[in-house]
């Protein structure tokens, strides 16, 4: 599903709506054999953006906190907590 631009967020338990926050990631592109592959990449931008994936990696900064100096232990109990998924081990 593409976003949209609305004048106010839905509403309902099923959504998740927007937190401030910085996360460092990068777009990658796959190749045939599932890898990231820059070549590719330089392609997709220009002409297959649906082919495009954001990484994300790390969570610098959220809901006013700096999590840079969080510990490792702190910071998988924070993202459980979050509900969110694939926490890092």
């Amino acid at each position: 599903m593409m976003p949209t631009l609305v004048a106010k967020p839905p509403q309902g338990d099923t959504w998740t709506h927007e937190e401030s926050a910085i996360i460092d990631g990068e777009i990658i592109v796959l190749n045939d054999k599932g890898l990231s592959d820059f070549a590719e990449l330089r392609k997709a931008i220009t002409r297959r953006q649906h082919d495009l994936y954001f990484v994300a990696f790390d969570l610098l900064h959220l809901i006013g906190h700096d999590l840079r100096d969080l510990l490792m232990s702190h910071f998988r109990q924070l993202f459980r907590f979050s509900g969110l998924q694939n926490v890092p081990t």
